[in-house]
């Protein structure tokens, strides 16, 4: 009696380690059919992460590519009708409120670029740190009979009447500055929080000739003072790159106020 209740005892002892064996292995097998799976699906998600970044740099360096930059003040006013040609006079006020109307609604979202020469370069902090550099480009010129603005390329006629575009800084923002160092035409560009091998990078350019890209953010015509009888608009100009290299947080700041100010407005 008592040795049929150990054999049971010990078949049912027996059938259970068997069960927990199997239910053991089983359960290996799901985790490492499961990690395997995990593997895959990683190698898969980074693969298109990848594909995304390549997409996004191509479709950035597409625009780029597709979209124009001016380099002189003659093609900016290109596509003016000549009913909004300013002209000087008391008669031809409708005249000049249509120029202003046409400066303001259309020179904003247009792209510059500039030839210059970047011989200075003045580094401040302690990390991050602030660049200061110091250029002279050939098509732009200080004018000394309005404050600190840079007159960029040549005067443009409309009808024998003078109008020059001149360069600004964003209104608020410290970062970019088209303000006359000297009566050189010579002008100032500023990026914070630069990281050591930004700074590396913008000293490396110290002494050469650059190309500078940045996009019109603002207008604003006058009618005078800009000098003598000559009529102006006054762009304000994004941060701009520097042979296409802008610092990572000059670049965020800049695409913040590019959305915020070329937003459409509500009416």
């Amino acid at each position: 009696m008592h040795r049929c209740f150990w054999f049971l005892a010990v078949a049912c002892l027996s059938g259970f380690s068997s069960s927990a064996r199997a239910f053991q292995e089983d359960a290996q097998q799901q985790v490492t059919e499961l990690e395997k799976s995990i593997s895959i699906k990683e190698q898969e998600l980074k693969s298109m992460r990848l594909q995304v970044l390549n997409l996004r740099r191509n479709l950035e360096a597409n625009q780029q590519a597709n979209a124009r930059f001016f380099n002189n003040s003659i093609d900016l006013v290109e596509d003016m009708p000549q009913s909004a040609f300013p002209k000087a006079g008391t008669e031809f006020a409708m005249e000049r409120a249509a120029a202003k109307k046409w400066f303001e609604g259309n020179f904003p979202g247009r792209n510059l670029q500039l030839n210059a020469h970047l011989y200075d370069i003045a580094v401040e902090g302690n990390g991050p740190y602030s660049v200061t550099v110091y250029c002279r480009s050939n098509n732009i010129y200080y004018l000394p009979k309005n404050g600190k603005n840079m007159q960029f390329d040549r005067l443009i006629l409309f009808d024998n009447q003078p109008c020059a575009v001149m360069l600004s800084g964003i209104p608020g923002e410290s970062f970019l500055s088209f303000s006359a160092v000297d009566k050189e035409g010579s002008w100032i560009a500023r990026y914070d929080n630069c990281t050591a091998e930004e700074v590396e990078h913008l000293r490396g350019l110290k002494n050469y000739m650059v190309n500078l890209r940045g996009k019109i953010l603002y207008a604003m015509f006058q009618e005078k003072d800009v000098a003598e009888d000559t009529m102006g608009v006054v762009v304000s100009v994004s941060p701009m790159t520097i042979n296409d290299f802008i610092p990572k947080h000059t670049k965020k700041e800049a695409t913040r106020l590019e959305a915020q100010i070329l937003a459409p407005k509500k009416d």
